[in-house]
């Protein structure tokens, strides 16, 4: 999903009303349950996306769905989209969120991508070099199978990536070869030109 910068804002708004609550994780938790509840039944999503259906109406539906079961505050919150026309955006406010939520805990969120899974024992270990790389007082790694990397592993944080897969050396050793060849092709035609 693309990001729209409609994320940060509402889903810092929520966490300040969390914590004022001392409520944070409960926040988080809840507000992935409303977004897997809406996106998981796609005539419900529509309902509550559709221009033509009233923001009553759509208040109405979500507090028979939601009512006494998540906080109030955060129930008023949803409400505030709706009113607003952001519940296209909850998906990405709850992404927002716990990623606010993980900065302010100190907690690093990781992907190690390879080619089949990996012993804990490494696992453990690019936790750990997360921890002291990023200053995190914990690290959550979500490991990710991908086949064409051959051997090796990828460590994805954010937008930065750590790439030590047999794929990439082999890329590059490509790369050397081809610029080698080239560099040898051309010292070859200019031999050639001075010797005539």
């Amino acid at each position: 999903m693309k990001e729209s910068g409609i994320g940060k804002a509402y889903a810092k708004a929520i966490l300040d009303i969390s914590l004022e609550k001392n409520k944070s994780d409960e926040f988080g938790e809840e507000l992935s349950e409303v977004v897997s509840s809406l996106k998981s039944n796609s005539e419900i999503w529509e309902f509550l996306v559709s221009p033509r259906v009233t923001k009553k109406a759509k208040d109405d539906a979500l507090e028979k769905a939601f009512a006494g079961k998540i906080d109030q505050s955060l129930l008023s919150l949803i409400h505030i989209l709706v009113r607003n026309d952001r519940i296209p955006f909850v998906e990405e406010i709850s992404e927002k969120y716990k990623e606010l939520n993980d900065i302010r805990k100190g907690v690093i969120r990781a992907e190690i991508h390879s080619a089949t899974k990996l012993q804990d024992s490494i696992v453990s270990e690019v936790k750990s070099w997360c921890q002291k790389t990023f200053n995190g007082s914990s690290c959550v790694i979500k490991e990710v199978i991908k086949p064409e990397l051959i051997g090796g592993i990828i460590v994805k944080k954010g937008d930065m990536v750590f790439d030590y897969s047999i794929r990439r050396k082999l890329t590059s050793i490509k790369s050397h070869i081809i610029g080698d060849m080239q560099t040898l092709l051309s010292a070859d035609k200019i031999g050639a030109y001075y010797e005539n």
